[in-house]
């Protein structure tokens, strides 16, 4: 044990740190220095980037595709074919001419599909219509 002698010659013992109690000692571990900074760094152009993707999200928006449309999507007509065959196989003799039918209905489908998907929107008719209009009128 270290002693420490004062002016008087007296030798007073060494006054001992206090002993860490582990939970305090965790804490200083998990603890963060005050000179770090509060925020996160981020860069300065990060805030422009975010606000950018939102305009175009909000500009292209009436142009998605509704989550309930099935006519535009393969998985549609598949299930509309599927439908028909269905319908055939019951027809007997004249299967073939419900075969026709069902191929002959599903371009019709899928045309009004997409009319319907252009209509339904008004950003998405004028676009449609001025893209129309750009290849009739094209020379």
């Amino acid at each position: 044990m270290s002693a420490i002698q004062s002016a008087a010659g007296k030798v007073q013992p060494a006054e001992t740190p206090p002993r860490d109690v582990p939970a305090q000692s965790a804490q200083r571990a998990r603890s963060v220095p005050v000179a770090l900074p509060l925020a996160p760094a981020t860069r300065p152009d990060g805030d422009i980037q975010s606000r950018a993707r939102a305009l175009v999200a909000r500009l292209l928006a009436p142009f998605a595709i509704p989550k309930g449309t099935d006519v535009l999507r393969a998985s549609g007509l598949h299930a509309a074919h599927v439908r028909h065959k269905e319908a055939a196989a019951s027809w007997g003799t004249f299967a073939w001419m419900r075969h026709v039918w069902g191929y002959l209905h599903l371009p019709f489908k899928g045309f009004l599909g997409v009319i319907d998907w252009v209509t339904e929107s008004p950003a998405r008719f004028i676009v449609a219509a001025v893209i129309v209009a750009a290849c009739v009128l094209w020379h």
